[in-house]
């Protein structure tokens, strides 16, 4: 790819080297063959396939996918280097691991989705409500905007009270993977993407502080206004 061999690469030539490499390893012949034989079972497949193969390709590679990364973007492969990163790593908590997930995994992500997609709902239902409130525009052959129906209502209470946030970032955590709201709608992005391995080890990165979540008095009431301590 032209580059040097010691030559360190962030960034988005970092991004285009592995949009290079994907694409030469999705490619291939044999990659075709498997992506023809998933489309069967749909688009989804296809891409599960996809990145099932691509990481564990990666693995055969450097041993685990992080480490595959980190040597590509590098080009260290001294002993001294790799125990130095590796601890520096492990410091700061062991690298997540990529694999197929759990049922129980897919069922925490489908709750935190529809618990995100639900306070999205409710943002949304605040917003009509506000436009409902301004005086009727006349005009001609317009039909007048319905008024929220009790269910919608009933959904806007629970966003205005709090609550559609409190369950969206309680369900994520469990997760997580996902953004943390709070009240003044500042967020905490959390899970694999935000960090990891490498850009633990070479941008410094530090995990998220969530102390602002878990002390804000507001995630200790329930549905009900007690609190945990009740």
């Amino acid at each position: 790819r032209g580059l040097k061999l010691d030559e360190g690469i962030r960034g988005d030539l970092a991004d285009r080297f592995l949009d290079d490499a994907k694409s030469e390893f999705h490619g291939s012949d044999l990659q075709k063959e498997f992506q023809q034989r998933d489309s069967k079972d749909g688009s989804k497949k296809v891409q599960s396939g996809k990145h099932s193969r691509w990481s564990r390709h990666t693995q055969k590679l450097g041993g685990t996918p992080q480490m595959w990364t980190l040597l590509s973007f590098t080009g260290r492969f001294d002993v001294a280097f790799l125990e130095d990163v590796i601890a520096k790593g492990a410091a700061k908590g062991p690298p997540k691991m990529p694999g197929e997930r759990t049922e129980q995994q897919k069922e925490q992500k489908r709750d935190a989705q529809v618990a995100r997609g639900k306070l999205r709902r409710g943002a949304m239902l605040e917003r009509l409500q506000e436009r409902l409130s301004l005086p009727p525009l006349t005009h001609k052959g317009k039909r007048e905007a319905r008024p929220l129906t009790p269910k919608q209502l009933r959904v806007l209470q629970e966003y205005q009270s709090g609550e559609l946030r409190r369950q969206a970032n309680k369900l994520t955590k469990i997760f997580g993977h996902g953004r943390l709201k709070k009240e003044d709608d500042s967020f905490v992005d959390i899970g694999g993407s935000t960090g990891g391995f490498v850009r633990t080890v070479l941008d410094d990165w530090e995990p998220p502080d969530l102390a602002d979540f878990e002390e804000d008095p507001s995630d200790l009431v329930d549905a009900t206004g007690s609190t945990d301590e009740d």
